[in-house]
């Protein structure tokens, strides 16, 4: 009975103190399923985790970027810091490895990379937690090319005639780009202005009739040709010719201003610049008895000739004369001349011609600016 006392009390003892190691085995103190990560490592939870997937940009440009958001979740939480998440790109690269996959972690749950494509397409992006996995995708596409709109700044290339009468009434053809009820003026300068009567016009031309002038006591006037562009409109737009249009009597009357150089060897051969007005070719030119022949275009304003040798220029008839000689211009169609009275001398004296080219070249650069008047 002893015996048996004994054996049902050692029984009971280890019974107790099998329970008491099983109890230990299950202290809430014990590590859970997902420890807490080693130092700079990440974490992977156990399965079961929830992957939402979004990209920033769905539709990015060539050479733009997305940000993919991953948002993991463990039953309705944030799985805990540092919990690894695998990216990867069939289409493009993502920024913080240069490369088409990379491992992440989470902060609070979220973990995000920058994806690029430096060419067109469908970037298919998924996310892998564990077993897990979602997909998101994203469409690179081309950059559009932009066509600037075309330039609609009317332009003149040229106009067509530039000399006119100054009765008016000639058609003035005025070619170009851009036009667009457009109207014509001839600007005169100090506030004159002309309007020209339209007579057709398209985008490239413009054909207008010149207005009727008075040239008062002068032989010729200038004026500056504008086209005014959509005009009465908010696009209203001037542009200016580059070429001039000048009203020029039919009938031109020469007259002598200037003559450089005024001097030249008896031996002839001067180049000699006559600057005045109302030059009009055919035109010739005597140096007392000897025609000089042109050496240059006739304008209206100024002729180059080549002066005779004195020999022929006097005007009893022979031996050479050295003095002063009359200069004549005779415009031919018109029969209108002019005289200038002991206008160019002729000297033996080699010096003296030296001088009077250097003042030649000095008037001439005068006349050129514009600073010489008439004498």
């Amino acid at each position: 009975m002893t015996r048996m006392r004994t054996r049902t009390c050692v029984l009971m003892l280890l019974a107790l103190l099998a329970l008491f190691a099983g109890c230990k085995g299950e202290s809430p103190t014990s590590p859970t399923n997902n420890p807490v990560p080693p130092s700079g490592g990440p974490v992977t939870p156990a399965t079961g985790v929830s992957i939402t997937l979004t990209a920033s940009n769905p539709t990015p440009q060539v050479d733009g970027t997305s940000v993919i958001t991953a948002t993991v979740t463990q039953n309705g939480s944030p799985v805990p810091n540092g919990t690894a998440v695998e990216f990867a790109t069939n289409l493009g690269l993502f920024a913080e490895a240069n490369a088409n996959s990379v491992l992440r972690t989470t902060t609070n749950g979220v973990a995000t990379v920058t994806l690029s494509s430096s060419a067109p397409g469908i970037a298919t992006i998924s996310a892998t937690v564990n077993n897990a996995s979602k997909t998101t995708q994203v469409t690179f596409s081309l950059k559009p090319v932009v066509t600037p709109p075309p330039d609609q700044t009317p332009q003149i290339t040229s106009i067509s005639p530039q000399f006119g009468i100054p009765q008016g009434n000639q058609i003035l053809t005025i070619n170009g780009k851009n036009f667009s009820n457009a109207k014509v003026i001839f600007d005169f300068g100090n506030g004159k202005t002309i309007e020209a009567f339209p007579v057709s016009q398209n985008s490239t031309t413009i054909q207008v009739l010149t207005p009727s002038i008075d040239l008062g006591t002068g032989q010729q006037a200038t004026a500056t040709i504008v086209v005014i562009n959509n005009v009465g409109t908010t696009n209203e737009i001037r542009v200016t010719a580059g070429q001039t249009f000048t009203f020029q009597a039919a009938v031109l009357t020469p007259k002598i201003t200037t003559v450089s150089p005024s001097e030249g060897p008896i031996e002839g051969g001067t180049r000699v610049t006559i600057f005045g007005e109302g030059f009009q070719a055919p035109v010739q030119v005597f140096f007392g008895n000897a025609e000089a022949p042109l050496a240059g275009p006739v304008t209206f304003n100024q002729l180059v000739v080549i002066a005779p040798k004195a020999s022929t220029t006097n005007d009893v008839g022979s031996g050479v004369k050295t003095g002063p000689v009359d200069i004549k211009i005779i415009n031919i169609d018109s029969q209108t001349n002019v005289t200038a009275t002991g206008r160019y001398g002729r000297a033996r004296d080699p010096a003296r011609c030296t001088v009077a080219r250097s003042r030649a070249m000095y008037v001439s650069a005068r006349t050129k600016n514009g600073t010489i008047g008439s004498t």
